[in-house]
C-alpha cells in the first residue's frame, strides 16, 4: 500500500507447489524492516508485470543451492524452500510470538 502507517509487503504466489490440496493462489506477509530493505533494492528495478523469480523450477533450485552455498549451509543438510516455514515459526516462538498467533499465521488448525 505503500503507507508509512503499514509497513510491510505483500507478495502473491500465484502457481504454489503443494503436495496437498491448496489455493491456487497464494500470500505471503513480509514486515521485517531489514527483508523489505533487502527486497526493495532486489526489485526495485523491475516492472509492474515482471516475475521475481523468472525461469522454470531447475533455475529457482539452482539459484537456491547457491544462496545455500553461500551462507555456508552444508549440502547435506538438505534444506528447500519449504525449510523456511517450519524454521521461520520456530524462531517465532523462540521469541515471544504466542503459540496462538503462529497457528493463525500459518493457518493451521
Amino acid at each position: 500500500m505503500l503507507d508509512a502507517a503499514h509497513p510491510w509487503l505483500y507478495v502473491r504466489v500465484q502457481k504454489p507447489k503443494s503436495r496437498r490440496k491448496s489455493a491456487k493462489i497464494q500470500h505471503v506477509k513480509i514486515g521485517d524492516p531489514a527483508v523489505l530493505s533487502f527486497l526493495q533494492k532486489l526489485w526495485q528495478s523491475l516492472g509492474r508485470n515482471e516475475f521475481l523469480c523468472p525461469g522454470s523450477p531447475a533455475v529457482f533450485r539452482r539459484r537456491w543451492d547457491k544462496i545455500l552455498a553461500a551462507l555456508d549451509v552444508p549440502s547435506g543438510a538438505h534444506l528447500t524452500p519449504a525449510s523456511l516455514r517450519a524454521g521461520g515459526a520456530i524462531h517465532a516462538f523462540q521469541i515471544g510470538t504466542p503459540v496462538s498467533d503462529l497457528l493463525w499465521r500459518m493457518r493451521l488448525k
